[in-house]
């Protein structure tokens, strides 16, 4: 079995933006890029076969992203890059560097409902990079990912099927349900007021209308063992009883910070010691332990659905290419 699903890249926390739901902190200097590439091949010998590089916009800091990009996918490490799009030109100019060096799949935020003047940027901007990137030859994906909120959820049922026809085969839709500030240590989470959360019955329509949406054939990425399992136990949502650790296939994944840090989680990190470019099976075993224990006892839960489903994968050692929509 191999070690790893995947790779989280947070390769910038810079950002203009100043989103309601968000608190990344801004204040990780990124690390040098011969050290973040030097990492890549230690991705690779544990099995990741598959690195998402977010932040904030990764496109507030290019420096080095083209080479890192070009070294992942000649690894045979598939990419995809989570970006706001509200640099436009200059953002297409970037992203068509990245192309070029071989990425074939990009992500863009979208609220459905702008909830602030971030809000409102983003969501207009995102859609506009999409309606370029998705004509380029050759491309795995692109990706419309949402936060589902009591605000929000309606209008994304709505919308999600005319969006989805609109961009053709290769575009998806994801979403993540509103998570707060619980006081995990090193969260991106950002408030306590549960005002936007959804209830049981507002979750169960949401979910019940998304697999119906999937079933149909609609590319819905989540996967129909996560919508189902969520559907059998609301408290996974409501309640943010999942937990990846303890678990037989912790870890699945690593996040790894722009300083480098190796973590397992954005939103649940405690110790910042390890660094992706001296990080070695020994390392991941060490990892392994600290992070199952300090899990279990401390973290609160959460239902992050690409981690749900990087265990599911590494579990049944099958269903990758559809997560990568390869």
């Amino acid at each position: 079995m191999k070690k790893l699903v995947k790779a989280e890249i947070l390769w910038s926390r810079k950002c203009p933006l100043k989103c309601s739901f968000c608190a990344m902190p801004n204040d990780t200097e990124g690390a040098p890029i011969s050290l973040m590439v030097k990492g890549l091949s230690n991705l690779k010998d544990l099995g990741c076969e598959f690195a998402a590089i977010y932040g904030a916009s990764p496109l507030y800091d290019f420096r080095g992203l083209a080479e890192y990009v070009t070294v992942a996918e000649k690894l045979d490490i598939l990419t995809t890059i989570i970006v706001d799009g509200i640099g436009g030109k200059k953002d297409k100019e970037k992203i068509q560097q990245l192309y070029d060096g071989g990425l074939r799949s990009l992500t863009v935020s979208e609220d459905f409902v702008p909830y602030d003047k971030s809000s409102s940027l983003k969501s207009k901007a995102g859609l506009a990079l999409l309606d370029w990137f998705v004509k380029l030859p050759d491309i795995r994906d692109v990706e419309i990912i949402t936060t589902v909120t009591n605000q929000n959820y309606k209008e994304v049922l709505k919308s999600v099927p005319t969006l989805l026809k609109k961009y053709g085969s290769k575009a998806w839709f994801s979403f993540d349900f509103l998570h707060l500030d619980r006081g995990h240590p090193g969260t991106k989470c950002k408030g306590k007021d549960t005002k936007l959360l959804l209830n049981r019955k507002e979750t169960l329509s949401f979910l019940t209308s998304l697999l119906v949406l999937k079933q149909t054939g609609y590319n819905i990425h989540q996967s129909k063992t996560f919508l189902k399992e969520c559907l059998k136990n609301l408290s996974m949502i409501t309640d943010f009883t999942w937990k990846c650790a303890p678990d037989e296939v912790f870890p699945s994944w690593l996040t790894i910070d722009a300083d480098g840090t190796v973590m397992c989680c954005d939103d649940y990190h405690s110790d910042r010691s390890w660094k992706i470019w001296n990080f070695d099976v020994s390392d991941y075993d060490d990892f392994t332990e600290f992070y199952a224990k300090e899990v279990e006892e401390k973290c609160a839960g959460c239902a992050w659905s690409t981690h749900y489903m990087a265990h599911e994968i590494k579990r049944k050692d099958k269903g990758f290419k559809d997560y990568v929509h390869k």
